[in-house]
């Protein structure tokens, strides 16, 4: 099993760190690997929260090389997501897998939906890799 920190201690939800297609990034992905999982998590800063501001990774597996900036518009249609509820409390972080997803190429990619928040909060995504 591998794990990478795709995105690592990210501000979210203020400033230009809002909207579609945020923070793409490309995973390349060892030849043994048979299936893989997303793990986002978001940590709530100072402040409290309307849990209906979820987050959203959208993730897609590709034997394409195309660039993580190119992504969100090539691969949106075979994407699925998994989404991250905050709760309602200050300095609380919460985390969610996605389903087991089987390989379908060398590349797995992956952008977010940001909502619009009072105060900021910090992602992390991993990408668990499975033998």
């Amino acid at each position: 099993m591998t794990t990478t920190n795709a995105i690592s201690g990210q501000s979210i939800g203020t400033g230009s760190n809002v909207g579609e297609g945020k923070f793409p990034q490309k995973v390349t992905i060892a030849a043994t690997t048979t299936a893989f999982v997303i793990t986002p998590r978001v940590t709530n800063g100072a402040g409290e929260y309307i849990e209906a501001s979820e987050v959203i990774i959208w993730y897609s597996g590709s034997s394409y090389s195309v660039t993580a900036a190119a992504a969100p518009e090539l691969l949106r249609k075979t994407a699925r997501f998994v989404s991250v509820k905050p709760s309602r409390n200050s300095s609380v972080a919460i985390a969610i897998d996605s389903s087991i997803e089987p390989v379908t190429g060398s590349y797995i990619y992956l952008w977010c939906s940001i909502p619009t928040v009072t105060v900021a909060q910090t992602l992390d995504v991993n990408v668990v890799e499975l033998p």
